[in-house]
C-alpha cells in the first residue's frame, strides 16, 4: 500500500511540476521574451532583433532566386513585346 500511496503522491507532484512549466513558457512567450519552441530548430538560428528564426543560407538562396526570376520575367517580356 505505500507504494501505491507513493506513486499516487509522484504522479500529483508531476502533473504540478508540468503545470507550472507551461504556465511559465505561456507567460513568456505572451511577453514576446522568448520562443515557443524554446530553442530554434536543428538547422536554424534564432535572430533575436526581429523574433524570427532563419535559415543560414535562406536570405541569400532567396535573393539570389528572386534576381534570377526577374531577369527571366524581365528578359521575356521585353521579348514578347
Amino acid at each position: 500500500m505505500l507504494v501505491q500511496v507513493q506513486g499516487v503522491v509522484a504522479e500529483y507532484e508531476r502533473e504540478k511540476i508540468v503545470e507550472r512549466c507551461r504556465r511559465g513558457k505561456l507567460h513568456l512567450a505572451r511577453r514576446g521574451a522568448v520562443s515557443v519552441l524554446g530553442a530554434a530548430p536543428y538547422g536554424y538560428r534564432y535572430v533575436p532583433a526581429t523574433g524570427r528564426r532563419v535559415a543560414p543560407g535562406a536570405v541569400q538562396r532567396f535573393n539570389w532566386k528572386r534576381r534570377r526570376w526577374c531577369a527571366i520575367f524581365s528578359n521575356g517580356s521585353a521579348s514578347n513585346a
